[in-house]
């Protein structure tokens, strides 16, 4: 893999927290910056204290940079400025959310139909944000074709950096990737932008190397969920089995232990673990068997023997 790319960890909204961006950082590695999931910013109270103490760099193993889901700029402005008080850099302008929960509001990939309020709130944040500014987005809400009446506007302001998920937003997750589309807007943008979008292995990634071969930043999430190992694959580090099992144990614990120090953490435990085990279960031999035990876990306890069995007779992969 090339040395000089620059990965960058996806934002997932409820999943990718500081206490399992941390615990990858610190145990595979092989990330650069990631950026948080998005804050939602309301009239009453732009960010709360949960959500500042997430973003703050001194909480954080990597760079961070925050994520903005609004369509009012005085909204995103007021959070921007929150963010900055407490030593966060980078900003980002969430266009790509597709959940309906998000559009129906007319925030995340809805923005996408309508160029002109893009326009003014993009000329609005440029102007007056307190830190630097990014922008995430889909091809479109409906229709792939939607980006390229934005792309002017990103280029006119200067718009540095941006990440494109190659789908459109009604297709959530599950739709076709329009690569086609995202060709044209690397030729025709004034910036390389980053690629997002369904890189869960390391043959995909040089299959999207290959075929695009100026793109050097790369956001990945649920390639970096599936396989924990997969960021210091991509930089050509090979694990062994004995490796990957003391790294992945130090991983869960790190992370189930975060979880009980807080407060009301056994309130909300083994939902956040088996959401977790959704994904690394596709690291573990038979593991159709250990997932549906792991779904049935109803008590910390039992959750704690079923794991703690599966560390010394069950190898990863």
């Amino acid at each position: 893999m090339q040395q000089n790319d620059e990965f960058i960890l996806a934002p997932l909204h409820g999943v990718t927290s500081k206490n399992f961006r941390n615990a990858l950082a610190n145990t595979f590695g092989g990330i650069d910056r990631v950026m948080a999931p998005y804050v939602e910013p309301k009239q009453n109270k732009t960010i709360t204290i949960k959500e500042l103490d997430e973003l703050s760099p001194q909480n954080n193993s990597l760079p961070i940079e925050a994520q903005i889901l609004a369509k009012d700029a005085a909204l995103f402005l007021a959070a921007a400025q929150e963010m900055k008080s407490i030593g966060v850099q980078r900003v980002n302008l969430n266009m790509g959310c597709p959940y309906p929960m998000v559009t129906n509001k007319g925030k995340g990939s809805s923005l996408l139909e309508n160029p002109s309020l893009v326009a003014k709130l993009l000329m609005q944040i440029k102007k007056n944000s307190p830190l630097s500014l990014s922008v995430k987005l889909r091809l479109g809400y409906k229709d792939p074709n939607e980006i390229f009446a934005l792309i002017p506007i990103f280029n006119d302001l200067a718009i540095t950096d941006i990440t494109i998920h190659p789908r459109i937003g009604i297709d959530l997750y599950h739709g076709p990737l329009y690569l086609d589309h995202f060709k044209r807007c690397v030729d025709i943008l004034a910036v390389v932008p980053s690629y997002n979008g369904d890189i869960t292995s390391t043959s995909m990634f040089s299959a999207m190397k290959e075929k695009f071969p100026t793109i050097n930043r790369w956001m990945i999430g649920r390639g970096a969920l599936l396989n924990p190992a997969f960021f210091c694959e991509l930089r050509g580090e090979k694990l062994d089995e004995s490796e990957f099992e003391k790294k992945f144990w130090k991983l869960h614990d790190t992370i189930s232990e975060n979880i009980l120090t807080l407060s009301n953490g056994k309130s909300f435990y083994l939902h956040r673990m088996k959401e977790y085990w959704s994904y690394w279960i596709h690291s573990f031999q038979e593991n159709v068997t250990f997932a549906k035990k792991i779904k049935k876990c109803k008590t910390i306890e039992e959750y704690d023997i079923l794991c703690n069995y599966h560390k010394e007779t069950k190898r990863p992969r």
